[in-house]
């Protein structure tokens, strides 16, 4: 995915690559239906049990995407999902938040471009990946 990690990193400001792989697809992977990851429901509930529905939501409605912190993201995502993530990668875990605070919002944003979900959700990880290269 070279040349979609350089866009996507421009876009969003956080380098997408790290010596053992690259955040955008370690995001798509636990976003993907179907797949290993906690998928988007997954997502929307670890949002509603830690009180940051609103912030969730704001990526996925039209309009301005509310910010997060990395302490935040490590809050609601679990140590468990940041350590996967950071092994994967080959960074700290600290890094690995910081990075998914950036990203996150961003590609939640792109793969919800209509302010709302699919109803059938987002898509295995070779649909997601496919809808994040037409953006």
């Amino acid at each position: 995915m070279g040349l979609l990690d350089s866009v996507i990193g421009a876009l969003s400001g956080v380098r997408t690559t790290s010596a053992r792989g690259d955040m955008l697809g370690a995001v798509l992977q636990m976003l993907a239906d179907g797949g290993d990851g906690i998928g988007v429901d997954g997502l929307i509930e670890r949002f509603d049990k830690c009180g940051m529905s609103e912030v969730l939501h704001s990526w996925i409605g039209r309009g301005s995407n509310l910010p997060i912190s990395p302490d935040d993201v490590q809050r609601v995502l679990g140590s468990e999902t940041i350590e996967d993530i950071s092994q994967q990668l080959g960074l700290s875990q600290r890094v690995t938040a910081d990075r998914l605070s950036q990203m996150l919002p961003f590609v939640v944003d792109k793969l919800t471009p209509h302010g709302r979900l699919p109803a059938d959700g987002l898509g295995d990880l070779g649909q997601l990946m496919g809808r994040m290269a037409a953006r």
